[in-house]
């Protein structure tokens, strides 16, 4: 992917289950200044839809920490039932399963970061929290 590919990419608008679409970019300017746990998941994927009970667990936990929940899902009424069953905000992107973190000028500093089922992941986010 080139620059030019990767810039049109992050202006792609992202459906959130509240109907707004917002690009990537917009997206990390509501959060800047702030570490950004991403989990990126599927209705469909199991293994996903076990951590999410951990994943709010730690959302409550660290609040100045936010969580962002990426779909993949290609139906959207199959991630918007998720969505309402998990309680969760979430975008759509086409790769899991990853965790990421983001720094608070957006960077990854994580490209391949724990589960929240994972206790070093706490660790991390005590490294990171305020």
């Amino acid at each position: 992917m080139n620059k030019y590919e990767l810039d049109a990419a992050l202006d792609e608008p992202m459906l959130q289950a509240n109907g707004e679409r917002l690009s990537w970019k917009q997206m990390m300017e509501r959060y800047k200044g702030r570490h950004v746990y991403v989990d990126i998941w599927a209705s469909w994927c199991a293994p996903c839809r076990v951590e999410m009970p951990n994943s709010l667990e730690l959302k409550k936990k660290y609040k100045d920490i936010a969580f962002v929940y990426l779909s993949t899902d290609k139906v959207q009424q199959d991630w918007l039932q998720a969505n309402s069953e998990e309680q969760l905000p979430e975008y759509q992107v086409k790769s899991i399963p990853q965790y990421f973190i983001l720094d608070t000028n957006g960077n990854v500093i994580a490209d391949n970061a724990p589960r929240p089922s994972d206790p070093s992941l706490e660790q991390l986010f005590d490294m990171y929290s305020n």
